[in-house]
Order: structure tokens, then C-alpha cells, then sequence
């Protein structure tokens, strides 16, 4: 099988595919034949080794950590699945022709999605999904501001605290700013030609996806007693937060495992995927370095079976 597998930190411009025999599955496992691979930060985070003082990259490594496809093999053990079936989730080392994934991480494709379309949903919502259920504990009508709301995971964290009932403040640059209305924002600003916290105030959540800049200027945008969530470090908490009583908390990757609820929402077209662009597996330099400029609308997609997406 094809994929791309990096044996050291390098650049971008410099990762190849390879070849290699397809996995074997195993008792509890299901192997799949992959057609599309979610694009995340974190893939060429650990290509680069941007990441190597606070997660060293364990080499070798393959890219890769959602994605759709179909069952080629269902391991010993494994019920409720069968050859052929049509699913999508979280795994590890997925831009490959082939890769295991496990049961409970993974669920077969509602009828109104493709397989394209389902590798953009696994992380970016249940990342979203974490952050606002299990650790915001969000209740309709609380006001939330959501930084990055355009990215892979801001498009379902929009689309969530919407269902939630919440009342959505986002930021987003202008060219995404129709499609950020779209997706459920209630009131969105362009962060290129205004200052949110010129604007927002009394937010019950801030989530920040996008830098620390944004973390140390949300602060006057929370009310007293209100929760910042990082998605990139520790949250500093100024000393007038600190007074006010406002918390800060840092979440890295999901809290738990929601593909059951997400798949629900999906089923019943509640939420939807936002596409960037779609490229080969031979320019997954070319998408790793788009993902990593920035301004992305949606998610980036590896297309590995042209015949299955």
C-alpha cells in the first residue's frame, strides 16, 4: 500500500510516499480501505516538529488521525460491523491506503453524507463537542464567543453551541464571514476590520482555537465568573480576571469519545461539513502547507481512493 511515512523532523516540501504492506487486523480491530483523510494542524505540527519541547514526534510517523473509508477486514471479536460498511472516525497513521481503526472510535456512514464529506467531521466535532459539553456545560441561552468559528474545529463549535441554544459571538477573517452566518453565528465580526473586544462583553464562554493573542484579549470580553477554554496552552489569567473570577482552562484534544452523538446530529442533517479543498495523496505537501498558512474555510481533505470519493 501507499502512504506517507516521515522518519525524522523535516520540511514540509520534503515528505514522499512510500510503500509498504497493508496491516494485518487483529482480534478487536477492524482494517479499512481509506478514501479521504481530514487535514488537522497537529499532522504537520509533528511533521515540522513545532511541537517537539511539549510532544516529541515518535518517529516513525504517519500523518493522519480522521478519516472515512470502507471495512476491508473485521477482526476477531468485533460485532455490529461488516466488510463493506461505510465508516468514519479517529484513528492514528491514516494517510495510508489501508489503516486500522478501532470499534468504538469509529460509525458507519449516515445515507446523506459522502465518504469525502465524513473525514472533515471526526475530530474538529468532537473536539467542538468536548469543549463546549463536557467542559463548558453550555445551557441554552448563555453567550458564547468562539475564535477561528471558519476552521475544522470553530465550523462545528458554531453549529453546536447553535444547537445548544446558545447565542454565538464569533470571529472569523472576511472572506469567511458569509459563510460563518451560514453555518448559525449570530453575530460575527471581522477580526480585519474590527476589535472584538471593542464590541463583546458578558460572554459565558470564550473558546480560543487560533493564538495566544486572542487569549490575552478575551479576557474583558468574559462577565465575572465566566470560561475561557484554550484549545493551545494553559490559559494566563490576568490578576483583574483573577478578581473577577473568571477561569481559564487548556483542552487538549477530545474529551472523551463522541462519535455516537455526533453521527446522530449528522444523520439528521444538523450538522454539516465545510470543505476548503480536496488534494491527492501525492500533494499532501501542498495540503499540510495550506493548513499550516492559515485562512482556512472548512477542512482540508486528503483524497486517498479516487474511485471510493
Amino acid at each position: 500500500m501507499r502512504l506517507i511515512k516521515v522518519k525524522d523532523y523535516t520540511e514540509l516540501s520534503q515528505i514522499s510516499i512510500t510503500e509498504e504492506p497493508k496491516p494485518t487486523v487483529r482480534h478487536g480491530e477492524l482494517l479499512i480501505r481509506v478514501a479521504a483523510v481530514g487535514v488537522n494542524p497537529l499532522d504537520w505540527k509533528l511533521i515540522i516538529g513545532s511541537m517537539k519541547q511539549v510532544m516529541p514526534t515518535p518517529f516513525p510517523f504517519v500523518p493522519g488521525f480522521e478519516g472515512a473509508g470502507v471495512i476491508e477486514a473485521v477482526g476477531g471479536g468485533v460485532t455490529g460491523f461488516s466488510e463493506g460498511d461505510r465508516v468514519y472516525g479517529r484513528a492514528h497513521a491514516m494517510v495510508a491506503e489501508y489503516a486500522v481503526m478501532q470499534p468504538g472510535m469509529v460509525a458507519k456512514l449516515p445515507d446523506n453524507i459522502s465518504l469525502l464529506q465524513a473525514a472533515a467531521i471526526p475530530s474538529g466535532a468532537q473536539v467542538a463537542y468536548s469543549a463546549l459539553h463536557n467542559v463548558a456545560q453550555i445551557r441554552a441561552g448563555q453567550k458564547i464567543l468562539i475564535h477561528g468559528a471558519s476552521g475544522g474545529v470553530g465550523q462545528y463549535a458554531v453549529q453546536l453551541a447553535e444547537l445548544a441554544g446558545g447565542e454565538i459571538w464569533a470571529t472569523t477573517s472576511s472572506s469567511n464571514v458569509d459563510m460563518v452566518k451560514q453555518i448559525g453565528a449570530h453575530h460575527v465580526i471581522d477580526y480585519q476590520k474590527e476589535s472584538f473586544e471593542n464590541i463583546v462583553h458578558d460572554m459565558d464562554v470564550v473558546l480560543n482555537i487560533v493564538n495566544d493573542d486572542l487569549e490575552a484579549r478575551s479576557w474583558s470580553a468574559l462577565r465575572n465568573g465566566g470560561l475561557l477554554i484554550s484549545l493551545l496552552r494553559q490559559p494566563v489569567i490576568p490578576n483583574d480576571a483573577v478578581k473577577e473570577n473568571k477561569k481559564g482552562v487548556f483542552m487538549r484534544g477530545v474529551q472523551g469519545e463522541y462519535m455516537g452523538v455526533i453521527n446522530q446530529f449528522v444523520a439528521e442533517g444538523k450538522i454539516t461539513p465545510t470543505i476548503d479543498s480536496v488534494y491527492d495523496l501525492e500533494e499532501a505537501a501542498d495540503a499540510y502547507s495550506k493548513s499550516q498558512a492559515g485562512h482556512v474555510k472548512g477542512k482540508i481533505i486528503l483524497g486517498i481512493a479516487s474511485d471510493l470519493i
